[in-house]
């Protein structure tokens, strides 16, 4: 590495700690702003649950027996580690959080100018984080993309060993990144590709089928930021109706019947089906890491329980597609967020702005899906990396 390369990576890990303040900084403002209004926004809701299960835990309650836990193993290890720290300071769990969690995201600016690329990957990837940053400093995901990234940053550069151990990692905190052993598979790689996935397979079933986590994910209706969701939230306020809503953990699902969900299901597997279809034509590893974005979006937009935070999953993809996609995701991101400043589910203000963040999802989604089919395909895939770093 030269020593302007080593310069310029500093430079963006710098940026990226600046970040982190000034979200952390936005995140407390927001919720003291909000919190005077009388309709505090939902940013800081999940550290409380967080605490709780680690405290739970570190006095010896067994995960997913004695305590209901929704989350997988992996995202516990970062509410476990935290825990631990303000047992032994006494600083509060709720204040440690977010610092913890910017520095996972700082680590996963550093992975990401790791990845090969002919622009400045680690700073695109800060920047297209930006607006989501105050949000998910208070949630999980940025210990999840410190996990992803890295993964693909070793997938480009064929380091399957250690892309199979930071894929297992990823898999155990959200489940989603599995999909990533598409990649070892495509070039020919395919007994780390099916041993790892089989691996990862396994204990998440496992883990699926303990009562303290069926518990933990049970839900009634379907969240209110999904399309279907949505679109019943705003026919029933056209209609002067009784919206419905059911509070939970700081998001709001609406009473809908099974016919709400698959419908929304249906929404989403058109891109997943697609995903598997570029995934099995495409050769470099810069359209393969696209298609399978295309496959989370997908997901996101068939989970019933789409919740804000899910948008920040795409980054580590959108970071390759062309520059009009990525205006579309950043516009969408803003939006995302002006929902939680403005966190009242109950207003037409607020199911009118998810209306729109939803359409740009949507729009996105067929625009990316679009230019991935526009590109030759090949049958034959080959470790080709058009821009080396």
């Amino acid at each position: 590495m030269t020593n302007s390369s080593r310069q310029s990576r500093a430079i963006t890990i710098g940026l990226a700690l600046i970040a982190v303040l000034f979200a952390v900084l936005a995140g407390l403002l927001i919720l003291d702003l909000t919190a005077a209004n009388g309709n505090q926004s939902p940013i800081a809701g999940d550290p409380p649950w967080y605490n709780a299960i680690a405290t739970a835990v570190l006095d010896g309650s067994i995960p997913y027996i004695d305590v209901p836990i929704e989350h997988l193993p992996g995202a516990l290890v970062p509410m476990l580690v935290v825990g631990a720290i303000s047992s032994i300071t006494a600083m509060s769990f709720e204040a440690l959080w977010p610092f913890a969690m910017g520095a996972a995201f700082v680590a996963s600016v550093a992975l990401a100018d790791r990845i090969p690329s002919h622009f400045n990957s680690g700073r695109r990837y800060l920047v297209l984080s930006l607006p989501l940053l105050p949000l998910v400093l208070f949630r999980i995901e940025p210990w999840l993309m410190v996990w992803v990234v890295a993964s693909l940053a070793l997938a480009f550069r064929g380091r399957w060993p250690g892309f199979v151990g930071t894929t297992f990692l990823a898999s155990m905190t959200k489940g989603w990144p599995i999909i990533l052993f598409a990649l070892p598979f495509r070039f020919g790689r395919k007994a780390v590709a099916v041993g790892g996935a089989a691996a990862t397979l396994l204990p998440l079933m496992a883990i699926a089928m303990l009562p303290g986590f069926r518990e933990g994910r049970a839900f009634d209706g379907i969240h209110t930021e999904t399309i279907v969701g949505n679109l019943i939230l705003v026919s029933r306020g056209l209609a002067g109706s009784d919206l419905q809503l059911i509070g939970v953990a700081g998001a709001a699902y609406t009473e809908a019947g099974s016919l709400a969900v698959f419908a929304n299901a249906l929404i989403g597997l058109p891109f997943i089906v697609i995903s598997v279809v570029l995934v099995l034509r495409r050769e470099s590893t810069n359209e393969l890491v696209q298609a399978l974005g295309v496959g989370v979006m997908g997901i996101i937009l068939a989970s019933p329980l789409f919740s804000s935070q899910f948008l920040f999953w795409l980054v580590p993809f959108i970071l390759l597609i062309s520059s009009r996609w990525r205006r579309v995701y950043v516009v969408a991101s803003i939006a995302t967020l002006l929902t939680v400043i403005l966190w009242v589910p109950l207003a037409p203000t607020w199911s009118v702005i998810v209306l729109a963040r939803n359409a740009l999802l949507i729009a996105l989604a067929i625009g990316w899906t679009s230019d991935l089919l526009k590109t030759t395909s090949s049958s034959e895939p080959k470790q080709r990396l058009e821009h080396v770093a």
